[in-house]
């Protein structure tokens, strides 16, 4: 299938999400895999998983506008880079969904469906005071845009052991028809980072790409 949706915003990103409905041949066909990203794969057994992967890799060849794919790695925290590019990206996938952003600030994405089933996670990743202040939107919606907004945080942060309820400090959402704005605070030992995040709704997901600026 072609791109869903192509993002950008001059001189602070570009995003691509894509449908993913094509097997998994299809992809292996578009992207060529370094040594160390084939043995990456070679570790995903199950198809859907690999099919995934690869998509997510696709996307981000895309979102770079660039005729030869630039080689993926992960750094010691499991975040990706591109080797030998001054560049900064990030990957994420949910069902049937993948997106990829590419920027010149470091930057996470978050790609979520709309589940009931996140009715039941609220408070082990929203402080008190976060849940004290919900728009007049449903509880699954501002939940699943709240779980897109830290896990773009958190990815932006680059680094693991973040407590998403306590470390991860949504504090602004500006809900608008399809777009929206927020900003996050993130607070982890000595190091204090703001954030700022643009956001998408569609009926089919919450998409979220923050950016350290």
């Amino acid at each position: 299938m072609p791109v869903f949706q192509s993002l950008s915003e001059i001189s602070l990103f570009n995003a691509i999400v894509y449908q993913v409905t094509e097997p998994l041949d299809f992809f292996r066909d578009k992207i060529e895999l370094s040594d160390s990203e084939m043995s990456y794969f070679s570790a995903k057994r199950h198809p859907e998983r690999q099919k995934e992967s690869y998509a997510v890799r696709y996307a981000l060849h895309l979102a770079l506008n660039k005729q030869n794919r630039v080689v993926l790695e992960t750094d010691l925290y499991g975040k990706p880079y591109l080797v030998g590019s001054e560049s900064f990206i990030s990957l994420s996938h949910t069902s049937r969904y993948v997106a990829a952003v590419v920027s010149p600030y470091p930057c996470g994405i978050d790609i979520q469906r709309f589940d009931t089933k996140i009715l039941n996670l609220g408070a082990k990743f929203l402080a008190e005071k976060e849940l004290g202040d919900i728009p007049p939107v449903s509880m699954v919606s501002f939940l699943t845009h709240c779980w897109a907004i830290k896990e773009a945080a958190y990815k932006t942060f680059g680094k693991k052991g973040l407590e998403f309820n306590k470390e991860i400090e949504i504090q602004e959402i500006d809900f608008r028809e399809g777009s929206w704005e927020s900003k996050v605070r993130v607070q982890k030992n000595d190091e204090d980072f703001k954030y700022q995040v643009k956001g998408w709704t569609s009926e089919a997901f919450v998409l979220a790409i923050c950016l350290e600026i």
